[in-house]
């Protein structure tokens, strides 16, 4: 089976190899090449989980968070630097998110408040812009393209 996209592609691997037992139908993309696709899909999907929970709802736990870091901490040996590098701004910027969020939460309305909600919007806009933007990243090294 050839899949069109990376979003294509990433739907049928969760529906066959994941969700409904078909695992084994001879055109389970994990199949293909067992080695790297599916740590490689482990990484990318616990990033897209992580920033799901953010789209929906506009923050996260401390559990998330480290439910993200361990899925995503086998990345540099499968990936390159500039993934490795994605992925700790992710965090970084997740984080910076929450410390505004906490910092705001109790201050007195004023400039410096306005402030903290701001950067807490402007990573908030960012983090949830990547939900779209990780496929770019992710897509040249997990070579979707070369998948059947």
């Amino acid at each position: 089976m050839a899949h069109r996209n990376l979003a294509d592609w990433y739907s049928h691997y969760r529906y066959c190899c994941r969700g409904s037992g078909l695992a084994a139908t001879s055109d389970c993309p994990t199949q293909a090449s067992p080695g790297f696709v599916r740590p490689a899909l482990q990484v990318y999907e616990a990033t897209r989980k992580f920033l799901s929970i953010i789209l929906r709802e506009a923050r996260f736990e401390e559990t998330q968070l480290f439910e993200f870091y361990a899925g995503t901490s086998d990345a540099e040996f499968l990936f390159d630097s500039a993934v490795v590098a994605y992925l700790e701004q992710l965090r970084k910027r997740a984080v910076h998110m929450r410390t505004a969020q906490r910092v705001y939460e109790h201050m007195p309305v004023g400039d410096e408040r306005s402030r903290h909600v701001q950067n807490e919007h402007d990573d908030l806009v960012w983090l949830t812009d990547q939900l779209t933007a990780m496929s770019k990243v992710f897509s040249p090294y997990l070579a979707f393209s070369h998948v059947k």
